[in-house]
Formats: structure tokens, sequence, C-alpha cells
């Protein structure tokens, strides 16, 4: 289960991710974690964090990862329950985040924020903040690919309700290109992200895809 990332490393590649979709789910979890850290690689990991256990935390602070970014969906365990359908999805996630932060200094969080939790964002923030942790938000949720069912396109804000969020919750239109609100066509961070340039998925069938969100191996 871990020849791809064999492959990558007989390759000459250095970073490997293990992406979102509950990577903390497989049963052969431990093996391939060792099995990847085994062969060097700066390895992050992108997870909910409310399926993780016992074994999987000593696992992590065993064999620490370059850095581990955290998905938390909502700030209550009604909303995680209501929207999600998981229950005690907040409390595990939350208590998860809390011990990782005792050993993991690269540790990030992140939320995408729709129309269902938008009020819990400055919830999200107080606690990001009491743990010295950055919070990453995007307004943008993407469809599911690989045939999951998916309302992303009819749960995102709209502009109209977008802008009075931005201004209640303090955070700048605009702020990670020039300081005009626009993005900037010479620079390219400001229009996309380094899939295809410097990064790609290899996905659970094998095909290698320059992004995670197009499921198109010919792309």
């Amino acid at each position: 289960r871990h020849r791809l990332g064999q492959r990558a490393c007989d390759a000459g590649h250095v970073e490997l991710l293990l992406p979102g979709g509950g990577p903390v789910r497989r049963p052969y979890l431990a093996v391939m974690y060792t099995a990847v850290c085994d062969m060097g690689f700066l390895l992050r990991v992108f997870t909910s964090a409310r399926l993780m256990t016992p074994e999987i935390m000593q696992l992590c602070r065993e064999r620490p990862t370059q850095g581990v970014e955290v998905t938390l969906y909502w700030a209550s365990e009604e909303t995680y329950r209501r929207i999600g359908g998981w229950d005690k999805g907040y409390t595990h996630a939350i208590a998860a985040v809390e011990e990782m932060s005792t050993f993991l200094p690269s540790l990030k969080l992140k939320t995408t924020i729709v129309r269902d939790n938008a009020d819990d964002f400055q919830a999200l923030l107080t606690f990001a903040e009491r743990l010295g942790l950055r919070l990453e938000p995007t307004t943008q949720p993407f469809p599911a690919v690989r045939g999951a069912c998916s309302t992303a396109l009819e749960d995102r804000l709209t502009v109209d309700e977008l802008i009075p969020f931005f201004e209640k919750n303090g955070i700048l239109l605009g702020a990670e290109n020039d300081g005009d609100g626009q993005p900037d066509p010479e620079n390219r961070a400001s229009l996309f992200c380094d899939a295809g340039l410097n990064t790609y998925t290899s996905q659970g069938d094998g095909n290698m895809v320059a992004c995670n969100v197009d499921d198109d191996p010919s792309r």
C-alpha cells in the first residue's frame, strides 16, 4: 500500500502529503505512515482530527510530521451533528487539536466558510488564538469529485453575503495581493495555487493528476 510512496522516493521527491478524505480511517495507516517516514520524506498530513485515536496520536508523537493541517468545520457539537451528521465530532476534533498542539509546532487549522457555519467563525478564531495556532479560512468550497454527494456550490456565500462577513470579522479584502483588493496578474500566487507546477496528486487508482479537484488524468 506504500508502493506509490516508494516510487516517489525512487524518483527523488522530497515532500509527501497524506491528504484529506480521512487518512486516519485507513486500517493500514500505521504501516503506511511508518513506511513513508522511514523513506525520509518531509511528510504532511491533512485531517479533520475527529477520528484520531490514542494509537494514531502516539504514532505522531514517535514520528512527528513536517506539518499537520486540521480542518475544523464548525465550532459547536450541535453544528457538527446538524450539518455533518457526526455525533461527538466537535468534541473529538477539539480534543485532538489540543493534544497535537503540545508536540507539533507546525500544526495549522483550516476551515471552510459556508452559509450554515459562518456564524461559528469567531468562535473558531478564538479557539485558534487560545492555542497560538494559525487559522486559515476559505470561502470557496468546491464540488466533490469521485462521485461523492455534494451541495458545495449551493452552500457558498454569495458576494452580497461575503462582503458583510469580511467586514464583520475584520478580514481584509485582497490582503494577500497588492492591498487594493484586486488580484495581481503578474503574481500567480494571487490567482492560483501551485497545483500542476510543483505538486501533483497520486490517486487511489494509481492515476497522477495535477489537482485533487480534477479527476481527469489526461489533463
